[in-house]
């Protein structure tokens, strides 16, 4: 009879590890090991409704089709492996990467303002074009924050990133920009 319950309880452990490891791989980007777009949505919902300070930065290579188009995907995908490890060298452990589309990635800061943005932004892009360098790829990268200053939805935080990361793009690439939310005037 302990030998029954034992093979049970065996099985059982095994299904819930098996089950928890499936859980997690569906939360991944296969590409990067980074959160992907739908589990990064989810926790910045979560931030949202806890209406904490947070910082959420957009970022995106520069000339990255062209290093597809140059050396072959298979290159491209060890640039955007590469940036992965960057950006998890560069944040901290409360911090949440995520890719959420080809050479686009975002990232989650709990309890940071503008200025705190702004220095990790430079930190993270620091970091970002010594990988890249130092690897030969011809590609650089545009990043656009913008700080919660009040509650308001994903889908506006990620419009107005994606705002001032298209500001930054437009202005000559391989810069940062911060903003607050509901500040038209971004900082550079």
């Amino acid at each position: 009879l302990v030998r029954i319950f034992a093979a049970h309880a065996s099985i059982a452990l095994q299904n819930a590890l098996t089950h928890r490891a499936v859980e997690i791989r569906a939360q991944m980007d296969a590409l990067t090991g980074l959160r992907n777009h739908g589990t990064f949505r989810e926790e910045l919902l979560a931030a949202v409704q806890r209406e904490e300070h947070f910082g959420l930065l957009m970022l995106d290579l520069d000339d990255f089709k062209a290093v597809n188009a140059e050396f072959g995907t298979a290159i491209g995908d060890e640039v955007l492996r590469t940036v992965a490890v960057a950006l998890r060298s560069a944040i901290r452990s409360t911090d949440l990467a995520a890719r959420i589309e080809g050479d686009k990635f975002t990232l989650l800061f709990p309890e940071t303002d503008k200025n705190g943005a702004k220095v990790v932004l430079e930190t993270v892009l620091g970091r970002l074009h010594q990988d890249l360098i130092r690897a030969g790829w011809p590609v650089t990268a545009s990043i656009g924050s913008v700080t919660t200053i009040e509650a308001t939805s994903p889908e506006a935080l990620l419009r107005q990133a994606d705002q001032v990361l298209y500001e930054v793009k437009k202005a000559g690439k391989a810069a940062v920009r911060a903003a607050e939310t509901g500040d038209a005037n971004a900082a550079t």
